[in-house]
């Protein structure tokens, strides 16, 4: 079981993979962070579809609330992209 962990900072996009007992696996790329959700959309694109095989679990973390009951981040921030942005 393999986490991938997702970190959309204002200026960068972290991302690693993370093993069921919470070792690093493999850290990835640092990728300038997007301007809109359609750039975001493709960036993580870019990190899931190489690794799909191997992700059971996704945790993802930005500057914003996350309300992780509802699936929705609520404003804040600079990523004004991902007000009211329900998963």
């Amino acid at each position: 079981m393999t986490i991938l962990v997702l970190d959309f900072g204002e200026t960068k996009i972290k991302s690693a993979l993370i093993s069921e007992t919470f070792e690093l696996e493999k850290p990835l790329a640092f990728l300038p962070s997007a301007d809109n959700l359609e750039n975001l959309q493709k960036l993580m694109d870019s990190i899931i579809v190489p690794a799909k095989d191997r992700i059971s679990e996704l945790t993802i973390s930005c500057p914003k609330t996350v309300d992780t009951q509802a699936g929705t981040i609520y404003k804040g921030d600079l990523l004004t992209y991902l007000d009211d942005f329900e998963a």
